[in-house]
Protein backbone atom coordinates (compact mmCIF):
# COMPACT_ATOMS: atom_id res chain seq x y z
CA UNK A 1 0.00 0.00 0.00
CA UNK A 2 1.24 3.49 -0.83
CA UNK A 3 0.11 6.63 0.99
CA UNK A 4 1.81 10.02 0.76
CA UNK A 5 4.52 8.40 -1.36
CA UNK A 6 5.46 5.99 1.42
CA UNK A 7 5.15 2.22 0.99
CA UNK A 8 3.57 -0.07 3.57
CA UNK A 9 3.95 -3.82 3.28
CA UNK A 10 2.54 -6.78 5.20
CA UNK A 11 4.75 -7.94 8.08
CA UNK A 12 7.15 -5.01 7.58
CA UNK A 13 5.44 -1.78 8.64
CA UNK A 14 2.00 -0.43 9.51
CA UNK A 15 0.10 2.78 8.89
CA UNK A 16 -1.17 3.62 12.39
CA UNK A 17 -4.26 5.83 12.68
CA UNK A 18 -4.98 7.47 16.02
CA UNK A 19 -8.77 7.87 15.97
CA UNK A 20 -9.76 10.97 17.91
CA UNK A 21 -13.32 10.64 16.64
CA UNK A 22 -15.56 12.67 18.93
CA UNK A 23 -13.29 12.33 21.97
CA UNK A 24 -12.62 16.06 21.74
CA UNK A 25 -16.03 16.54 23.42
CA UNK A 26 -16.71 19.56 21.23
CA UNK A 27 -13.54 21.39 22.32
CA UNK A 28 -11.16 22.58 19.62
CA UNK A 29 -8.39 22.94 22.20
CA UNK A 30 -8.86 19.31 23.31
CA UNK A 31 -8.77 18.20 19.68
CA UNK A 32 -5.47 20.01 19.16
CA UNK A 33 -3.98 18.36 22.24
CA UNK A 34 -5.01 14.93 20.92
CA UNK A 35 -3.26 15.70 17.62
CA UNK A 36 -0.08 16.61 19.47
CA UNK A 37 -0.26 13.47 21.62
CA UNK A 38 -0.71 11.21 18.59
CA UNK A 39 2.24 12.79 16.82
CA UNK A 40 4.55 12.57 19.83
CA UNK A 41 3.98 8.82 20.10
CA UNK A 42 4.58 8.11 16.42
CA UNK A 43 1.11 7.64 14.93
CA UNK A 44 1.07 8.12 11.17
CA UNK A 45 -2.32 9.81 11.11
CA UNK A 46 -4.87 11.50 13.34
CA UNK A 47 -8.53 11.04 12.41
CA UNK A 48 -11.74 12.85 13.26
CA UNK A 49 -15.38 12.39 12.22
CA UNK A 50 -17.56 14.84 10.30
CA UNK A 51 -21.30 14.50 9.90
CA UNK A 52 -24.51 16.41 9.33
CA UNK A 53 -26.92 14.80 11.83
CA UNK A 54 -29.97 15.92 9.84
CA UNK A 55 -28.75 13.88 6.86
CA UNK A 56 -28.11 10.80 8.96
CA UNK A 57 -31.14 10.44 11.24
CA UNK A 58 -34.84 11.15 11.00
CA UNK A 59 -36.14 14.22 12.84
CA UNK A 60 -38.15 11.91 15.07
CA UNK A 61 -34.95 10.17 16.14
CA UNK A 62 -33.02 13.43 16.58
CA UNK A 63 -35.81 14.82 18.78
CA UNK A 64 -35.68 11.83 21.14
CA UNK A 65 -34.75 12.58 24.72
CA UNK A 66 -31.10 11.71 25.32
CA UNK A 67 -30.27 12.16 28.95
CA UNK A 68 -27.55 9.81 30.15
CA UNK A 69 -24.00 9.94 31.46
CA UNK A 70 -22.64 10.49 27.93
CA UNK A 71 -25.07 13.17 26.77
CA UNK A 72 -24.10 16.69 25.68
CA UNK A 73 -27.70 17.77 25.06
CA UNK A 74 -31.29 17.12 26.07
CA UNK A 75 -32.08 15.42 22.76
CA UNK A 76 -30.01 13.15 20.54
CA UNK A 77 -29.90 15.88 17.91
CA UNK A 78 -28.54 18.42 20.40
CA UNK A 79 -26.00 15.87 21.59
CA UNK A 80 -24.69 15.16 18.07
CA UNK A 81 -24.68 18.84 17.08
CA UNK A 82 -22.60 19.71 20.14
CA UNK A 83 -19.87 17.31 19.02
CA UNK A 84 -19.55 18.73 15.49
CA UNK A 85 -16.89 21.18 14.29
CA UNK A 86 -17.44 23.75 11.54
CA UNK A 87 -15.61 23.64 8.22
CA UNK A 88 -13.36 26.48 9.41
CA UNK A 89 -12.47 24.55 12.54
CA UNK A 90 -11.47 21.56 10.44
CA UNK A 91 -9.05 23.75 8.48
CA UNK A 92 -7.61 24.88 11.80
CA UNK A 93 -7.20 21.29 12.95
CA UNK A 94 -5.48 20.41 9.68
CA UNK A 95 -2.97 23.21 10.31
CA UNK A 96 -2.30 21.69 13.73
CA UNK A 97 -1.69 18.29 12.13
CA UNK A 98 0.65 19.84 9.57
CA UNK A 99 2.51 21.57 12.39
CA UNK A 100 3.13 18.23 14.09
CA UNK A 101 3.89 16.39 10.83
CA UNK A 102 1.04 13.89 11.10
CA UNK A 103 -1.46 12.98 8.36
CA UNK A 104 -4.91 14.46 8.83
CA UNK A 105 -7.83 12.12 8.14
CA UNK A 106 -11.56 12.56 8.58
CA UNK A 107 -14.34 9.98 8.31
CA UNK A 108 -17.17 11.71 6.46
CA UNK A 109 -20.64 10.47 7.39
CA UNK A 110 -22.48 11.81 4.35
CA UNK A 111 -21.65 12.38 0.69
CA UNK A 112 -21.42 16.19 0.93
CA UNK A 113 -18.88 15.92 3.71
CA UNK A 114 -17.04 13.24 1.75
CA UNK A 115 -16.62 15.74 -1.07
CA UNK A 116 -15.52 18.38 1.43
CA UNK A 117 -12.76 16.30 3.02
CA UNK A 118 -11.39 15.19 -0.36
CA UNK A 119 -11.72 18.36 -2.40
CA UNK A 120 -11.10 21.01 0.27
CA UNK A 121 -9.27 19.36 3.16
CA UNK A 122 -7.20 17.28 0.72
CA UNK A 123 -7.06 14.21 2.93
CA UNK A 124 -4.44 11.64 1.79
CA UNK A 125 -6.87 8.71 2.15
CA UNK A 126 -10.57 7.98 2.55
CA UNK A 127 -11.59 6.11 5.69
CA UNK A 128 -15.07 4.64 5.26
CA UNK A 129 -16.84 4.02 8.56
CA UNK A 130 -18.59 0.70 9.11
CA UNK A 131 -22.19 1.95 8.64
CA UNK A 132 -21.43 2.77 5.00
CA UNK A 133 -20.54 -0.77 3.93
CA UNK A 134 -24.14 -1.07 2.71
CA UNK A 135 -24.54 2.57 1.55
CA UNK A 136 -24.09 2.02 -2.18
CA UNK A 137 -24.28 5.68 -3.32
CA UNK A 138 -21.61 6.62 -0.78
CA UNK A 139 -19.33 3.78 -1.87
CA UNK A 140 -19.69 4.74 -5.53
CA UNK A 141 -18.80 8.33 -4.71
CA UNK A 142 -15.75 7.25 -2.71
CA UNK A 143 -14.61 5.00 -5.57
CA UNK A 144 -14.33 8.02 -7.91
CA UNK A 145 -11.30 9.43 -6.14
CA UNK A 146 -7.77 8.24 -6.74
CA UNK A 147 -7.00 7.87 -3.04
CA UNK A 148 -6.30 4.90 -0.76
CA UNK A 149 -9.54 3.62 0.75
CA UNK A 150 -9.76 2.10 4.23
CA UNK A 151 -13.05 0.21 4.62
CA UNK A 152 -14.19 -0.75 8.12
CA UNK A 153 -16.64 -3.65 8.15
CA UNK A 154 -18.35 -3.67 11.54
CA UNK A 155 -22.05 -4.62 11.77
CA UNK A 156 -22.05 -6.27 8.32
CA UNK A 157 -21.97 -9.88 7.15
CA UNK A 158 -19.62 -11.29 4.54
CA UNK A 159 -22.11 -10.99 1.65
CA UNK A 160 -22.53 -7.29 2.37
CA UNK A 161 -18.78 -6.86 2.53
CA UNK A 162 -18.54 -8.71 -0.81
CA UNK A 163 -20.79 -6.11 -2.46
CA UNK A 164 -18.81 -3.21 -1.01
CA UNK A 165 -15.50 -4.67 -2.15
CA UNK A 166 -16.92 -5.26 -5.62
CA UNK A 167 -17.58 -1.52 -5.91
CA UNK A 168 -14.23 -0.46 -4.48
CA UNK A 169 -11.91 -3.20 -5.77
CA UNK A 170 -10.60 -1.19 -8.73
CA UNK A 171 -8.66 0.85 -6.18
CA UNK A 172 -5.13 -0.57 -5.94
CA UNK A 173 -4.83 0.74 -2.38
CA UNK A 174 -8.05 -0.70 -0.98
CA UNK A 175 -7.67 -1.88 2.62
CA UNK A 176 -10.49 -4.02 4.03
CA UNK A 177 -10.49 -3.70 7.81
CA UNK A 178 -11.84 -6.12 10.38
CA UNK A 179 -13.97 -4.24 12.89
CA UNK A 180 -16.52 -5.18 15.53
CA UNK A 181 -18.71 -2.17 16.35
CA UNK A 182 -19.10 -2.53 20.11
CA UNK A 183 -17.86 0.08 22.60
CA UNK A 184 -15.94 -1.11 24.54
CA UNK A 185 -15.17 -4.40 22.88
CA UNK A 186 -14.58 -7.76 24.58
CA UNK A 187 -11.50 -9.64 23.40
CA UNK A 188 -13.56 -12.66 22.37
CA UNK A 189 -15.53 -10.48 19.93
CA UNK A 190 -12.53 -9.07 18.06
CA UNK A 191 -12.05 -12.02 15.64
CA UNK A 192 -8.71 -11.03 14.16
CA UNK A 193 -8.61 -14.26 12.15
CA UNK A 194 -11.11 -12.60 9.81
CA UNK A 195 -8.05 -10.80 8.43
CA UNK A 196 -6.92 -14.08 6.92
CA UNK A 197 -10.35 -14.52 5.33
CA UNK A 198 -10.21 -11.05 3.80
CA UNK A 199 -6.69 -11.54 2.43
CA UNK A 200 -7.60 -14.84 0.79
CA UNK A 201 -11.05 -13.85 -0.43
CA UNK A 202 -10.36 -10.38 -1.80
CA UNK A 203 -6.62 -10.53 -2.57
CA UNK A 204 -6.25 -7.05 -1.12
CA UNK A 205 -4.58 -5.27 1.77
CA UNK A 206 -6.18 -5.78 5.17
CA UNK A 207 -6.37 -3.77 8.36
CA UNK A 208 -7.87 -3.64 11.83
CA UNK A 209 -10.03 -0.98 13.44
CA UNK A 210 -10.20 -1.67 17.17
CA UNK A 211 -12.65 -0.51 19.81
CA UNK A 212 -10.99 -2.01 22.87
CA UNK A 213 -8.50 -0.34 25.18
CA UNK A 214 -5.89 -3.11 24.91
CA UNK A 215 -2.40 -2.52 23.54
CA UNK A 216 -1.55 -6.00 22.23
CA UNK A 217 -4.22 -6.45 19.52
CA UNK A 218 -2.50 -4.05 17.07
CA UNK A 219 0.62 -6.23 17.12
CA UNK A 220 -1.40 -9.41 16.65
CA UNK A 221 -3.26 -7.82 13.74
CA UNK A 222 0.05 -6.83 12.15
CA UNK A 223 1.33 -10.38 12.55
CA UNK A 224 -1.76 -11.51 10.63
CA UNK A 225 -0.93 -9.16 7.77
CA UNK A 226 -2.62 -5.86 8.65
CA UNK A 227 -1.01 -2.83 6.98
CA UNK A 228 -3.42 -0.29 8.51
CA UNK A 229 -4.39 -0.20 12.17
CA UNK A 230 -6.78 2.23 13.80
CA UNK A 231 -7.22 2.73 17.53
CA UNK A 232 -9.36 5.25 19.38
CA UNK A 233 -7.37 7.70 21.51
CA UNK A 234 -8.26 10.14 24.26
CA UNK A 235 -6.59 12.47 26.71
CA UNK A 236 -8.47 10.86 29.60
CA UNK A 237 -10.55 7.69 29.59
CA UNK A 238 -12.56 9.11 32.48
CA UNK A 239 -13.94 11.97 30.40
CA UNK A 240 -17.64 12.15 29.58
CA UNK A 241 -18.60 10.65 26.26
CA UNK A 242 -19.39 7.26 24.65
CA UNK A 243 -15.97 6.41 23.21
CA UNK A 244 -13.45 7.34 25.91
CA UNK A 245 -13.71 4.01 27.71
CA UNK A 246 -12.76 2.15 24.53
CA UNK A 247 -9.78 4.40 23.82
CA UNK A 248 -6.06 4.56 24.56
CA UNK A 249 -4.62 7.32 26.68
CA UNK A 250 -1.15 8.72 26.05
CA UNK A 251 0.79 5.89 27.74
CA UNK A 252 -1.36 3.21 26.13
CA UNK A 253 -0.85 4.71 22.68
CA UNK A 254 2.89 4.93 23.25
CA UNK A 255 3.12 1.27 24.28
CA UNK A 256 0.81 0.02 21.52
CA UNK A 257 2.99 1.62 18.84
CA UNK A 258 6.25 0.54 20.49
CA UNK A 259 5.09 -3.08 20.82
CA UNK A 260 3.82 -3.02 17.26
CA UNK A 261 7.10 -1.75 15.84
CA UNK A 262 9.21 -4.04 18.01
CA UNK A 263 7.14 -7.08 17.10
CA UNK A 264 7.39 -6.45 13.36
CA UNK A 265 11.13 -5.82 13.64
CA UNK A 266 11.54 -9.18 15.38
CA UNK A 267 10.03 -11.08 12.41
CA UNK A 268 13.21 -10.57 10.40
CA UNK A 269 14.02 -12.89 7.52
CA UNK A 270 12.74 -16.34 6.59
CA UNK A 271 16.36 -17.35 5.90
CA UNK A 272 18.09 -19.02 8.84
CA UNK A 273 21.36 -17.19 9.36
CA UNK A 274 24.10 -16.86 11.99
CA UNK A 275 24.55 -13.20 12.86
CA UNK A 276 27.92 -11.52 13.37
CA UNK A 277 27.15 -11.19 17.07
CA UNK A 278 26.34 -14.91 17.24
CA UNK A 279 29.70 -15.86 15.75
CA UNK A 280 31.49 -14.66 18.87
CA UNK A 281 29.17 -16.72 21.06
CA UNK A 282 29.49 -19.68 18.68
CA UNK A 283 33.24 -19.77 19.36
CA UNK A 284 32.73 -19.52 23.12
CA UNK A 285 29.83 -21.91 23.65
CA UNK A 286 29.76 -24.40 20.75
CA UNK A 287 31.97 -27.49 20.45
CA UNK A 288 35.01 -28.83 18.63
CA UNK A 289 36.51 -32.29 18.50
CA UNK A 290 39.44 -32.34 20.93
CA UNK A 291 41.80 -34.90 22.36
CA UNK A 292 40.42 -36.38 25.60
CA UNK A 293 43.90 -37.76 26.35
CA UNK A 294 47.29 -37.62 24.72
CA UNK A 295 46.98 -39.25 21.30
CA UNK A 296 49.99 -40.84 19.64
CA UNK A 297 50.72 -40.72 15.92
CA UNK A 298 49.09 -43.78 14.32
CA UNK A 299 46.69 -44.28 17.26
CA UNK A 300 43.07 -45.12 16.32
CA UNK A 301 40.57 -42.42 17.19
CA UNK A 302 37.82 -43.75 19.49
CA UNK A 303 35.26 -42.58 22.08
CA UNK A 304 37.86 -42.80 24.84
CA UNK A 305 40.48 -40.54 23.30
CA UNK A 306 38.13 -38.01 21.64
CA UNK A 307 35.81 -35.48 23.30
CA UNK A 308 33.60 -32.57 22.26
CA UNK A 309 34.52 -29.37 24.14
CA UNK A 310 34.38 -25.61 23.89
CA UNK A 311 35.71 -23.28 22.57
CA UNK A 312 34.82 -24.08 18.99
CA UNK A 313 37.44 -24.18 16.25
CA UNK A 314 35.78 -24.02 12.82
CA UNK A 315 38.68 -26.04 11.34
CA UNK A 316 38.15 -28.93 13.77
CA UNK A 317 37.26 -32.25 12.13
CA UNK A 318 33.95 -34.05 12.66
CA UNK A 319 33.85 -36.26 15.74
CA UNK A 320 31.97 -39.15 14.10
CA UNK A 321 33.97 -39.01 10.87
CA UNK A 322 37.20 -39.43 12.90
CA UNK A 323 36.10 -42.54 14.80
CA UNK A 324 38.04 -45.58 13.60
CA UNK A 325 40.65 -43.59 11.68
CA UNK A 326 44.35 -43.28 12.46
CA UNK A 327 45.87 -40.14 13.92
CA UNK A 328 48.35 -38.54 11.51
CA UNK A 329 50.33 -36.95 14.34
CA UNK A 330 50.69 -36.56 18.10
CA UNK A 331 48.01 -34.51 20.00
CA UNK A 332 48.19 -33.11 23.48
CA UNK A 333 45.15 -33.39 25.76
CA UNK A 334 42.47 -30.77 24.86
CA UNK A 335 44.14 -29.99 21.54
CA UNK A 336 41.80 -29.50 18.59
CA UNK A 337 41.84 -32.37 16.10
CA UNK A 338 42.59 -30.71 12.77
Amino acid sequence: MIINNKRYKEFENVYFIAEAGINHNGSLNTAKKIIQMASVHGANAIKFQKRDPKKLWSMEYLNRQYTNDFSFGQTYGEHKAYLEFSDEQYFELKKQADKYNIDFLVSAFDIDNLKFIVEELNVPAIKIASPFVSHIPYLKEASKYNLPIFLSTGMHNIKEVDKAVEILKKNDNLVVMQCTSIYPLNLTDIHLKVLETYREKYNCYVGYSGHNSGIITPLIAALLGAVVIEKHVTLDRGMRGPDHGASLESRGLELAIKYLQSGLSSLGSKEKIVTKEELRNREKYCFSTKAATEIQEGEIFNKENLILKSPRNEKSLSYYELLGKKSSRFYNKDEDIL
